[in-house]
């Protein structure tokens, strides 16, 4: 930590974002599934014709294109969030209140003590590796968002 600005020193990569952060993993996914959809039933594969019809494909082209745009926002969005998170919030000592795992994505929910008032934050993971040990009652080290303290995130995660 900076001891002059209290602001954590190390960021998370892009790499680990992406790894961790339920919403950035499924918004650099989204994309490319919906243009291989598109391609694929844009062709005539068993010759009863294409399942996106010629005259039907602008349309759906326009959407893929609209899906593909919202998610790089949402990428881009999500990813700045993060960073500057780390590098403007405030490390908090947390517990773990509940956490549920269903499929590849978990939802934790933590509480902590900011500014003198007890806090609840939560966030969706991607599953891997770290989010698998994550147990309710775990104390766990947050960053919290000094204006929003709503917004925290599990720093272990990210590094």
């Amino acid at each position: 930590m900076d001891k002059v600005s209290g602001a954590l020193t190390s960021k998370p990569s892009l790499k680990t974002i992406l790894w961790t952060d339920y919403t950035a993993f499924y918004s650099i996914l989204v994309p490319p599934v919906a243009w291989l959809v598109f391609f694929a039933w844009s062709v005539d594969w068993w010759g009863s014709g294409p399942v996106i019809p010629i005259f039907a494909r602008p349309g759906y082209l326009a959407l893929v294109i609209i899906v593909t745009l919202v998610s790089l926002v949402v990428l881009i969005w999500r990813v700045r969030l993060i960073q500057t998170l780390f590098a403007k919030g405030t490390p908090v000592r947390g517990k773990i209140a509940s956490f549920r795992m269903k499929g590849a994505r978990g939802k934790v929910e933590y509480t902590f003590i900011y500014h003198h008032k007890e806090c609840a934050a939560r966030t969706t993971v991607h599953r891997n590796r770290l989010t698998k040990m994550l147990r309710k009652g775990d104390l766990v080290d947050l960053i919290v968002d000094r204006e929003n303290p709503k917004i925290a995130l599990i720093r272990d995660l990210y590094l």
